[in-house]
């Protein structure tokens, strides 16, 4: 199937739309948005994976494969081209004429394109493509072999002590966080539906939060297996990325350090 057919074929399979960040985004902040896949992609990393991927409902297609993989599948899928392929990086699709723009790729494999979203950028829908033969004048696929930086995430601190806060207006749960290079912020929870905020239990994806939930925050060190919206690993069907450091609830919910860090204040 080629290119634009398998990308139609992936538009049309759900209602809602996106945009393709080849085309919509400036060439610096596709090539940071592309680190940041490429460092997820790598490692195994779900810290990096949730800065560019939709928290629920991903979707991927693999032109080997036969149907689509969605949420924990979409990571699973993932996993296993890693596994098989070996690390992702950056070269140059042709567009049209001599119009070239970065797009990720696997030796031996193929190469990528996305739908994102509109308004955060972050990865709706995604497909794999056979690289393609060229006539020797205008290359369909270059690969360039560019890689993300090993330091990308460098400037994220090692947090050393967390503390539930009390819950107030519009900050029903929240955290103090405090990290080795002196810093402290706060994060807040940002809530799928706010109109839930008073309710004794409050539902984050398929999560049960309460007050006293909140108050078991602690921190783990550990690389902690994904856990998605279903609160289950089900590592026994899926091979899945894990979680860096990050605050641990008494309910198996978990909130990444690198997303405290960065929503903090």
């Amino acid at each position: 199937m080629g290119q634009n057919n398998l990308l139609d074929a992936l538009g049309n399979a759900f209602s809602d739309s996106g945009v393709d960040p080849m085309t919509s985004f400036d060439p610096d902040t596709q090539r940071l948005f592309l680190y940041n896949l490429l460092y997820a992609f790598n490692r195994e990393y779900m810290d990096a994976y949730e800065r560019v991927v939709v928290f629920q409902n991903p979707v991927f297609c693999g032109y080997d494969s036969k149907g689509y993989s969605m949420n924990m599948g979409f990571y699973g899928a993932l996993t296993r081209l890693h596994r098989e392929y070996g690390d992702m990086k950056i070269g140059y699709l042709n567009v049209g004429g001599r119009n070239y723009r970065f797009a990720p790729y696997l030796d031996n494999y193929g190469y990528f394109r996305m739908l994102v979203n509109e308004h955060d950028g972050t990865i709706k829908k995604m497909v794999s493509l056979p690289f393609e033969e060229g006539n020797g004048e205008a290359p369909p696929f270059i690969k360039v072999g560019d890689r993300e930086p090993d330091d990308l995430f460098d400037y994220i601190p090692k947090a050393v002590a967390v503390k539930a806060l009390e819950p107030a207006k519009n900050e029903r749960f929240a955290l103090r966080l405090d990290y080795d290079n002196g810093e402290s912020r706060k994060y807040v929870l940002h809530l799928f539906n706010p109109d839930e905020a008073d309710n004794e239990t409050v539902m984050y994806g398929e999560y049960s939060l309460t007050d006293e939930i909140w108050r078991t925050a602690s921190l783990s060190y550990d690389n902690l297996p994904y856990a998605g919206p279903s609160g289950g690993t089900l590592d026994r069907f899926f091979t899945l990325p894990h979680w860096g450091p990050s605050v641990v609830f008494s309910n198996g919910f978990l909130i990444p350090v690198m997303r405290c860090y960065d929503a903090g204040e």
